[in-house]
Order: C-alpha cells, then structure tokens, then sequence
C-alpha cells in the first residue's frame, strides 16, 4: 500500500522524520547528558563508552544479518518512488534508523535515572522508525527486527558491562 504522495504538508513531515529527526535524537542524548542535571552523574564516561559499544556491536549485528539475509527495499521490489532518495542495492533488512534510534533510546532509559528522558527518546525513535515505512524505503517487519534488535542488544550490552565491570 502507498502511504507517500498523499498530501505534501504530511510528506516533507514524513521525509523529515526519516532523514534528519535521528540528529535530533542525538542532539537529545548530548543534551540531556551534558546540559541536564546528569552532568554530575559520576558514571558519565562508563555511560558514554557503554552507549558507544552497544551501537557498534548492534550495527555490527545488523550488517551481518542484512548480509546474510538481503532483502531489497520496498520501492525496487514494488516499482515506487520513495519519497526519501537511497540507493536501491542497499538492504532493508533489519532497518539501521531503527537499530541506532533504539539503541540510543534504549541506553538513555537504562542510564539515566529519570525515566521521562528515555521515554521521550523512545518516542522519537518510534517516529522515525515510522517515517522510514510511509516514506517507502522499509516495511513494516524491517523496523520491528531493528526495533528489537536495538532493545534486546542494548539491555544486554549494559547488561554484560554493568554485570563484568567493563569501563
């Protein structure tokens, strides 16, 4: 089903979420960490550092399912013009936006002790993942297995780092 195309108020929102709102969201990260009342938290660098390694140990396992199981985007295989340009070699499968915006989300509702920061990153996350479907360059499951893989990755990657000490 075309979701894009419909309305252009609706569709330069969409195209917006989907390209730029992920710099939002690390704008967010650096904000709250640096700017709010966090700053003082002593566990500042451990927290960066574990931020750090939960997203390249999630991407890393993105690639690599994304390698072994390609699946081409949504436009090539339906003939559409998404409104977002990429390139249509690269795979779908899982969704990388997804995979980072809750793998940041993620980490900020783990690490900081107020939960409204990581439930409004959450938020974000969601609607970018979101946007990358309407603007037809993912399907639905795409950002569900990044979705997934960016929580149940990060929970564990703190999890190991908080339980062995690491950083």
């Amino acid at each position: 089903m075309k979701l894009a195309g419909r309305h252009p108020v609706l569709d330069r929102f969409w195209v917006f979420c989907a390209r730029y709102l992920i710099v939002g969201l690390g704008v967010w990260y650096l904000y709250v960490t640096f700017v709010g009342r966090w700053s003082a938290y002593p566990t500042l660098g451990r927290d960066l550092l574990t931020l750090l390694a939960a997203v390249i140990i999630n991407e890393t396992v993105s690639w690599g399912i994304g390698y072994l199981r390609f699946r081409p985007r949504p436009f090539v295989e339906n003939h559409l013009t998404p409104l977002v340009r990429i390139a249509p070699g690269m795979k779908s499968f899982p969704s990388d936006h997804a995979v980072l915006s809750f793998t940041v989300a993620t980490a900020l509702l783990m690490q900081y002790p107020q939960p409204n920061a990581g439930i409004v990153a959450l938020g974000i996350a969601a609607l970018i993942s979101v946007a990358r479907v309407v603007c037809g360059v993912h399907y639905p499951s795409d950002v569900a297995a990044g979705t997934a893989l960016g929580i149940v990755g990060t929970v564990l990657v703190v999890s190991v780092i908080r339980i062995f000490g690491i950083f």
